[in-house]
């Protein structure tokens, strides 16, 4: 696949490349995301970016600076389905995560022909949630498991299936 995915006219998806890594970490880490985005290390990111099962994409301004990324797992073409892993991005408020998604959805079920895109999210993300809700997503009631560390969150599983997708984009 190209370096250079699908683009809107605010922003472009991109293969994620080495250099990218440090802006990555810096917002993953930054206080608005830290306490909902797992923390990895450098080398889980990269692991992720040279993985054939995953696609690790930069989120850039059409000026070519990194706004956010994500990740997303089931990329080989034997899987009919993708989990996203991660969605960051580092500027609230201005819309990026809803459009950067629905790119996200474009490419996973009209170029990659997946049947489905699901994703974990910690319950007490409200405003994730309300993202994923408001473009299609709808939470699997039966599919709670808890995060571990110092705090057990609840995660919840939220999907959208190929007919939703096409119900709700259909161009």
């Amino acid at each position: 696949m190209r370096d250079s995915l699908t683009r809107s006219k605010r922003m472009l998806l991109r293969r994620t490349h080495p250099q990218d890594i440090s802006a990555i970490l810096e917002m993953e880490r930054h206080p608005d995301n830290e306490r909902f985005v797992h923390q990895w290390e450098p080398e889980e990111h990269m692991a992720a970016v040279r993985s054939e099962r995953h696609l690790h994409i930069v989120i850039e301004n059409l000026s070519g600076r990194p706004i956010g990324y994500m990740i997303a797992a089931g990329f080989q073409p034997e899987s009919d389905e993708m989990e996203l892993i991660r969605l960051v991005v580092g500027e609230k408020g201005k819309g990026y995560g809803k459009e950067a998604l629905k790119l996200i959805m474009g490419l996973v079920f009209r170029e990659l022909n997946k049947k489905r895109l699901w994703l974990d999210v910690r319950a007490s993300n409200e405003r994730a949630r309300n993202l994923y809700v408001s473009v299609g997503f709808y939470e699997e009631p039966a599919r709670q498991r808890t995060v571990g560390g110092d705090l057990e969150e609840a995660l919840l599983a939220m999907t959208i299936g190929e007919a939703e997708y096409f119900g709700k984009h259909a161009r």
